[in-house]
């Protein structure tokens, strides 16, 4: 597999500093996550109508975490298991967004990131939803898009 860049569709993964083995406000946590990505689709959804961009997917984790949070629990699945199918989407990624202070960044596992930095996926650590973090996102997919034409 590669990455998929086409005339119709860019790929986003949003990874975001999430601790498993922190149950008690895993959940809490996990919400706040999904706020934060339903209004960086939001921007996207604009870029895309009034900037033509391609269609973008953002992949969220936490959205899609309940499954796995469950099945982790239940110990079906490991760790480094939900690490390996991550790194599996994020391969078909066009970029890898790693939200969140340096700070909370220093706190979680790394081994998407590195995935990601390792296979040369383009990065882009946002700090926050801050109007600065937002025009860099424009400027970076902008970017990846004139690089893949």
């Amino acid at each position: 597999m590669s990455n998929l860049i086409s005339d119709r569709h860019f790929n986003i993964y949003l990874n975001t500093p999430v601790n498993r083995s922190k149950v008690s406000n895993l959940q809490s946590v996990l919400r706040s996550y999904i706020r934060i990505a339903i209004e960086i689709q939001a921007y996207l959804i604009d870029w895309e109508k009034m900037n033509n961009f391609p269609k973008i997917n953002l992949y969220v984790p936490a959205e899609h975490d309940t499954f796995i949070q469950l099945a982790y629990l239940h110990k079906f699945i490991t760790t480094k298991q939900v690490s390996f199918i991550n790194c599996n989407i994020i391969h078909l990624c066009n970029l890898f967004i790693q939200f969140g202070s340096e700070e909370l960044m220093k706190k979680q596992p790394k081994t998407e990131f590195n995935w990601a930095k390792s296979n040369h996926i383009p990065i882009y650590l946002m700090p926050d939803l801050g109007s600065s973090a937002i025009e860099v996102l424009k400027f970076t997919i902008e970017d990846i898009l004139k690089e893949n034409n």
